[in-house]
């Protein structure tokens, strides 16, 4: 069903959006304070999701276990060579690569990501204090990564009805209802 709506619906201009379901493409630019710091790299962002997985033994086997995750985002804009439209990240299905990784190896952590842990109520080390062999995973969408929007065309409740100087001040596009809404930085072809 995704894949024929990829290839069905034409990627719209972000001068000339239409309200209801679109397809965009461009560049992220953040909005006015709302970018987001990466928990792990600490990259400027305006959305991340990170994972903490602990390995795990048994007689036979040893596996990667997820015992904390999370996501958070912010508004941004999508600009393309015809305007830019505010996004609302929030509901949407993000499809976006890995982009760090890093683990302790039973060992107390970096203290950089302790406050993280204490906003996040985790704690690194195990029964009795000991460390926890532990792997710690985020992906982040950054400013002037290139994204594939397929989302519905709203209004925009930052801007009063009328009032603005272009059609595209009062869109925003987000999770409509029973719509799909789908966030990649993969191009229309690649998908």
């Amino acid at each position: 069903k995704l894949k024929r709506l990829i290839e069905n619906i034409p990627t719209s201009k972000i001068r000339s959006l239409a309200m209801g379901l679109v397809e965009i493409y461009g560049e992220v630019i953040p909005a006015k304070d709302q970018l987001l710091k990466s928990p792990f790299s600490n990259h400027d962002c305006v959305y991340y999701r990170y994972e903490i997985q602990e390995l795990r033994r048994s007689k036979k086997s040893s596996y990667w276990a997820t015992i904390k995750s999370g996501e958070k985002g912010a508004y941004f804009f999508l600009k393309d060579n015809t305007g830019m439209v505010l996004v609302n990240p929030a509901n949407a299905e993000i499809d976006i690569p890995l982009d760090f990784e890093t683990r302790t190896l039973n060992s107390k952590t970096n203290p950089a990501l302790d406050t993280f842990f204490k906003s996040i109520s985790f704690s690194s080390t195990g029964f009795l204090g000991f460390g926890r062999t532990l792997k710690y995973q985020e992906y982040y969408i950054a400013p002037k990564d290139k994204l594939y929007i397929l989302g519905t065309a709203g209004d925009n409740p930052f801007v009063e009805d009328g009032t603005a100087v272009y059609n595209e001040a009062d869109i925003m596009i987000q999770k409509g209802k029973d719509q799909i809404y789908y966030v990649s930085d993969s191009n229309e072809k690649d998908l």
